[in-house]
């Protein structure tokens, strides 16, 4: 038995059967030798002396480790193996010319195991964290984007308040010029009614003087300052 941790499992499909894939503490993915043989089509008896020639392969046993696994009968040690030496496991089985004549899916099914079984099985543990990682990342970026809009909008209520503030201001003093008792000398109320132009127009006193003497003197033809 393996000392080996496994931190993940799950069943995956393929080619209508299921693999059994495990995540170590390490990182690596194994997946379980019997259920790839028997998914393949074959035997038990053939799928046991298979995973026997593999434990004693110089090259294919060192991807080997016997680990224990949950079942439905309690904790069971299975022999597993890294799918990094799955392919190569899977090209030194040999099909019989039997085989491939009374059984010749389990002949497809065997290159449809050597070409595609790794991927399936990397993308179940190892591409599944990478997407997770994107979309994370993706949300992260919506978030931010959605900050500046946020931080957009209440710089614009700002402006727009202190546009009202002014607007009310301005209003209040028209108004409070509206109210002014326009008594006096004529220079007095003159002043007074060219002091209320220049608030309206929002020009200063000299501005709203200049343009009423203009304006005057062109109606009358005469010179007021005269």
């Amino acid at each position: 038995m393996s000392n080996t941790k496994v931190t993940e499992q799950k069943k995956v499909d393929f080619q209508d059967s299921k693999l059994v894939g495990v995540k170590t503490g390490e990182g690596n993915v194994y997946t379980a030798m019997r259920w790839v043989l028997e998914g393949i089509g074959f035997t038990r008896n053939k799928a046991s002396r298979e995973i026997r020639n593999a434990r004693e392969d110089e090259v294919v046993s060192r991807g080997v480790s016997n680990l224990t696994l949950p079942t439905k009968g309690g904790k069971q040690d299975t022999y597993c193996i890294d799918i990094e030496f799955l392919p190569i496991w899977l090209a030194k089985i040999s099909i019989t010319p039997t085989i491939k004549e009374k059984q010749p899916e389990v002949n497809w099914k065997m290159t449809q195991y050597q070409l595609k079984a790794k991927d399936v099985l990397a993308d179940a543990f190892i591409n599944q964290n990478q997407g997770l990682d994107d979309d994370l990342a993706l949300i992260e970026n919506l978030n931010t984007q959605i900050s500046h809009v946020v931080s957009h909008i209440r710089k614009q209520d700002k402006e727009l308040e202190e546009a009202k503030q002014k607007q009310q201001e301005l209003q209040e003093r028209v108004d409070s010029l509206d109210a002014v008792n326009l008594e006096g000398n004529l220079r007095q109320r003159l002043n007074q009614m060219v002091r209320k132009y220049a608030f309206t127009s929002g020009d200063g006193f000299r501005a709203a003087w200049n343009e009423f003497k203009k304006r005057f003197n062109t109606a009358y033809n005469t010179n007021i300052e005269l």
